[in-house]
């Protein structure tokens, strides 16, 4: 079964939870376990970069250096056409929109120059801390499991509690040298 299909079972199962004239404790902790699993199920589901398009089931294809994750439709499409073609690239009619393309294509090359990519992130903590790549991983997970934004110190200190419970062998220095460079604020330059 889909992702979607459990989706809308769950769904159809919420509705009829809630048709009832009355509601009892074992409805609420049905209610409770269907959101569980709705909410287990979208996490699942990914976008399709040509179209947009959201779906359980995205294969990452590489044609000529390209690489996009596609849906299904997608994906049958570039394998036929012999290329990719994400949603950036489509092309506009208007002049107006190519003169504008042409004023801000040196601002975007500076900007694309600036943001590392993050197998470039993982390299350089790696030499600047001494820590392996398994380790910098996890850390990186933490941070992105934040649930909204904190300032570097707040996420430092949750990141350092966080690591004690998941038993990651890092020290205190290392641990808030790796939350700077993953956060962009490395001080240091």
């Amino acid at each position: 079964m889909s992702a979607l299909e459990t989706i809308q079972k769950s769904a159809q199962s919420i509705v009829t939870i809630c048709e009832k004239d009355r509601l009892t404790k074992a409805d609420k902790d049905s209610l409770l376990k269907l959101q569980g699993e709705i909410f287990t199920q979208i996490d699942s589901l990914t976008g399709c970069e040509a179209c947009g398009g959201i779906s359980d089931l995205i294969v990452s294809i590489t044609i000529n250096t390209a690489t996009a994750d596609l849906c299904r439709e997608c994906g049958i499409q570039a394998l036929n056409v012999g290329e990719i073609r994400k949603s950036g690239q489509r092309r506009r009619s208007s002049r107006k929109s190519q003169s504008l393309k042409r004023s801000t294509k040196a601002t975007v090359q500076e900007s694309k120059s600036t943001v590392p990519s993050p197998v470039d992130l993982r390299a350089r903590i790696e030499t600047e801390t001494g820590l392996n790549k398994a380790t910098i991983r996890r850390v990186e997970k933490i941070i992105e499991e934040i649930a909204t934004p904190m300032n570097v110190e707040n996420t430092i200190q949750y990141v350092a509690s966080e690591a004690k419970i998941a038993k990651i062998k890092v020290e205190d220095g290392q641990l808030e040298q790796v939350v700077k460079l993953f956060m962009g604020s490395d001080s240091d330059g």
